[in-house]
């Protein structure tokens, strides 16, 4: 079959139909949901782009949308590419038109951005994990029993967040999310979009005041499971309190609350620090949240002075150590970064090796399985790799 592909930024009123259609007939919707979600999609979601497979008659026959969207990597902004939704048009679905597509996305990816992530369903388990990209969340959750809190001298309160009040979480959402946790970036465009995507289910960010009105916080909860949050420091035990009266306002036989918010969340080291509390993981490696560093070589480069930071701090002596590929050499207080690609299979050992590491996902000792590493060579990793336990919020879900 006669094929091209091509990449489209903005897409005329006919592409855009017969992206819509394509889309709303392959996942498992009835058609007219799939019509009415994947059109609002294509209208509202920003920052995203379509890269399409065309036969001879310039029809769209497969289609990749893809997110251009920012992560934060401790204080380092790189570009990010989402991989949002993909689809083959029905009758066609053969490895013909999908490995064109694909390797037309992956020289995209390697150009374009510097990682590449995406939320695979569970029907994908495995298929990305060849293809160098590792399921990186651990969906760290903490557990805490409700006390028997009072709202009578509370001085918060919490309620719907309005549109025009989205201003007021940017420097939260920094506070939290950028500052102390490795995740994407989100523009005012990022927040318009959460806020019309959950209302379209009815659900809501909520806002925390205190007494002059100002806001304070916010969180997305349903019942008594908190998916995101993100509290000014000095509310933090008021919040808590908020947080379980209103829980066990409505439903009086609640027990627990659910913080799915990742362990080094700031809120989460606080509820560790102060309340009886249970914590859940779950390593998912070749499914769930995947991520993929689109170049390593390029990527220690920009990390280095990361990494060289933490040997400083703690005076580590002169070294050279070698593993999987990648040598380290830090001499005079400076560190240099070596990739050597490897082939076949034990390339991609490599990639989602590493990826490990850099992401703080596992600790060293687990991930080394062979070759057996000295002890000298196990502490430097582990110095210059600690454990991150990286969390992905629902809200940048795609």
């Amino acid at each position: 079959m006669k094929m091209v592909i091509e990449l489209i930024e903005i897409p005329s009123a006919e592409d855009k139909t017969q992206i819509l259609n394509i889309l709303a007939r392959s996942f498992p919707l009835e058609y007219s949901a799939g019509l009415e979600h994947f059109n609002f999609f294509i209208e509202k979601c920003p920052n995203k782009i379509y890269l399409v497979a065309r036969n001879q008659d310039s029809q769209i026959i497969a289609v990749s949308c893809i997110l251009r969207r920012k992560f934060n990597y401790e204080g380092l902004v790189l570009n990010l590419a989402g991989l949002s939704y993909s689809a083959v048009i029905h009758g066609l679905r053969d490895f013909t038109v999908t490995n064109k597509l694909w390797e037309s996305l992956f020289e995209y990816l390697s150009v374009n951005s510097d990682l590449s992530l995406g939320f695979a369903r569970k029907v994908l388990d495995n298929y990305w994990y060849p293809h160098g990209f590792l399921g990186f969340t651990n969906f760290g959750s903490i557990s805490i029993e409700v006390p028997d809190y009072q709202l009578s001298n509370l001085r918060l309160r919490m309620s719907a967040l309005k549109r025009n009040e989205i201003r007021y979480l940017l420097p939260l959402f920094h506070e939290t999310y950028e500052k102390n946790l490795n995740t994407m970036l989100r523009s005012i465009e990022d927040w318009e979009y959460i806020l019309d995507k959950l209302g379209r289910n009815q659900q809501y960010i909520f806002s925390i005041k205190d007494s002059d009105n100002a806001i304070v916080g916010y969180l997305l909860r349903s019942s008594n499971i908190v998916e995101e949050i993100c509290v000014d420091e000095q509310y933090m035990g008021q919040v808590l309190t908020l947080i379980c009266s209103t829980a066990r306002k409505e439903d009086k036989s609640v027990q627990k609350l659910y913080f799915n918010i990742g362990l080094k969340h700031p809120f989460s080291i606080y509820l560790r620090k102060r309340m009886h509390h249970s914590i859940n993981t779950r390593f998912a490696w070749k499914g769930g949240h995947i991520i993929r560093v689109s170049n390593l070589q390029k990527f220690f480069n920009q990390i280095t002075g990361l990494i060289q930071s933490r040997l400083s701090i703690i005076g580590s002596s002169n070294f050279f150590i070698e593993f999987l590929g990648v040598s380290f050499r830090f001499e005079s207080a400076k560190l240099v970064i070596s990739v050597s690609q490897l082939e076949g299979n034990k390339r991609n050992v490599q990639q989602i090796f590493w990826q490990k590491l850099i992401f703080g996902v596992q600790d060293a000792e687990d991930c080394i399985v062979e070759p057996v590493v000295d002890a000298e060579t196990l502490i430097l990793i582990k110095l210059m790799f600690p454990i991150r336990n990286p969390q992905i919020s629902i809200l940048d879900q795609f």
